[in-house]
């Protein structure tokens, strides 16, 4: 009886855990393609950024503000995420937006978004800042 009653509780801890992780799915992203604007002599030039590696963790049908946050925000950000059924494609998605200027949008059925940082655009004189935007994928592990 005291075995029982000792194995018990392991049982409902091991559960509990499972249950918890279960619910969050991390992601592994890469950015296919990234490219945007700098502002360079007073006047606003294409360039190619360096595609960037990060990791998404879905929970309950969105993207977890943890994850989000580092892929467009600053710390100082705030980020906010709503998943949307009623997308044109009928698909889910999840949009996340920051404070700066930051977004992040996902299909969790293709496993593809988009991330882009607009803030710079609102700047003035040299204080501009670079204005960018990629396309990533993203798989399961």
């Amino acid at each position: 009886m005291k075995s029982i009653l000792f194995i018990l509780p392991l049982v409902f801890a091991s559960y509990s855990f499972a249950h918890e992780t279960a619910n969050k799915t991390p992601l592994a992203c890469q950015e296919a393609a990234k490219a945007g604007l700098k502002w360079e002599g007073n006047q606003w030039n294409t360039a190619r950024f360096h595609e960037d590696k990060f990791i998404l963790v879905l929970e309950d049908g969105s993207l977890t503000i943890e994850s989000v946050a580092p892929v467009i925000g600053r710390p100082e950000s705030r980020v906010t995420c709503k998943a949307d059924t009623q997308a044109i494609s009928e698909d889910l998605t999840i949009q996340c937006t920051d404070d700066l200027g930051g977004y992040l949008f996902f299909n969790p059925i293709t496993m593809k978004g988009g991330e882009a940082q607009l803030f710079g655009s609102t700047m003035s004189g040299n204080k501009r800042d670079t204005l960018s935007v990629s396309a990533f994928t993203c798989t399961k592990f």
